[in-house]
């Protein structure tokens, strides 16, 4: 029997991805200014983890392993985790600016 870990590891993820958006809700529901930038942050990592799962490691391993066109996918493999961090980082930073000014 072959166990499937991609996908486990995929619904792990979702699962802590809904019970951290569940807890969040949870606890500010009555502050909505304070709720909905917190639950961004999370979907916002939750949509980086499927970029990188689900495009960039994939195309990073057929760079690697398919002689035609090898240093474009890889190429591409690298300005998509470049472009995701670039755009990750200062949004996920700004958020408890954004939320402590209120």
């Amino acid at each position: 029997m072959k166990v499937k870990w991609r996908l486990h590891e995929l619904m792990l993820v979702t699962g802590i991805a809904l019970l951290t958006i569940g807890k969040l809700m949870a606890l500010d529901i009555d502050r909505m200014h304070y709720l909905l930038p917190q639950v961004g942050s999370v979907l916002l990592l939750y949509l980086a983890y499927l970029a990188m799962n689900l495009g960039i490691i994939r195309l990073g391993v057929m760079g690697a392993t398919k002689k035609p066109r090898r240093w474009l996918r890889i190429g591409l493999a690298f300005s998509g985790i470049f472009v995701l961090s670039y755009i990750l980082g200062p949004v996920v930073n700004f958020i408890p600016y954004y939320v402590q000014g209120f």
